[in-house]
């Protein structure tokens, strides 16, 4: 199936295109977000085109300080520094997603997915409080809990000795983009959560509470599944998610 892949700068912010040619309508417009340290071009595999097959316009971005955008502490920063910067690499690309939105793609359809993976996916968790136009995410490997990000055995011993600024700036970041006090803004988005069952990284009982807090609200669309792998996307979640994107489309656009 031919897929029309543009790549371009919009508002600041680098990003590849992929679309059907020649459609006069579109299912809707997913946007998609790489991991840490990743881009839009490295680390997403075919994924974007995938999705566009099944009739959607994909937008995969460069997050924050990402890709063709990668500034300090990214380029000669060490480990905590990077980690610690997630937060903030998290906040800025759910505005960068709202300004490409509302400035440009709402023109395109008036149906939103958001899907990504480890660090996307947590910005994917992010955008149906911000965005109501959000029908559906797809999180592959990642938290809805933020303030568990740095608690993993790689950073725990640097976070029960790290700075007061530190502290406190993570505090604020976990606050702000804490999804439990907008919960409401998820009665009716579907999610399927896809993690790995031997994740070290990724809590699933982190993903299960947040299901779960949705499900007593009434949202009877939100599921989360696991498979045999570690911090990985693996085909059959790959395919799954499809199916669910699918289905997504099929009913936002009865």
């Amino acid at each position: 199936m031919v897929i029309f892949f543009e790549d371009s700068v919009k508002y600041n912010i680098p990003l590849n295109e992929y679309y059907l040619p020649n459609q006069s309508s579109y299912k809707g417009v997913i946007f998609f977000i790489h991991g840490f340290e990743s881009s839009k071009d490295f680390g997403v595999g075919l994924l974007p085109k995938r999705i566009a097959e099944l009739g959607f316009f994909v937008v995969s971005i460069d997050a924050y300080k990402h890709g063709l955008r990668r500034i300090e502490p990214f380029i000669s920063g060490d480990d905590w520094t990077k980690a610690k910067t997630i937060f903030e690499v998290i906040d800025q690309t759910t505005q960068d997603i709202l300004t490409l939105y509302n400035a440009h793609y709402h023109q395109v359809s008036s149906v939103v997915g958001v899907s990504g993976i480890s660090m996307g996916a947590m910005v994917a968790y992010q955008m149906p409080r911000l965005l109501p136009q959000v029908k559906f995410i797809l999180p592959f490997i990642g938290t809805p809990k933020l303030k568990h990000l740095l608690q993993i055995p790689k950073y725990r011993a640097i976070t029960e000795s790290m700075s007061k600024a530190d502290q406190e700036m993570i505090q604020r970041y976990c606050l702000k983009l804490d999804l439990t006090t907008n919960l409401l803004c998820y009665s009716f988005v579907h999610i399927l959560a896809c993690l790995g069952d031997v994740d070290p990284m990724i809590s699933y009982q982190d993903n299960a509470d947040f299901i779960h807090q949705l499900q007593l609200i009434g949202n009877k669309n939100a599921c989360i599944k696991n498979y045999p792998v570690a911090h990985q996307v693996s085909e059959e979640m790959i395919v799954d998610g499809l199916m669910f994107i699918q289905q997504c489309g099929e009913m936002t656009n009865d």
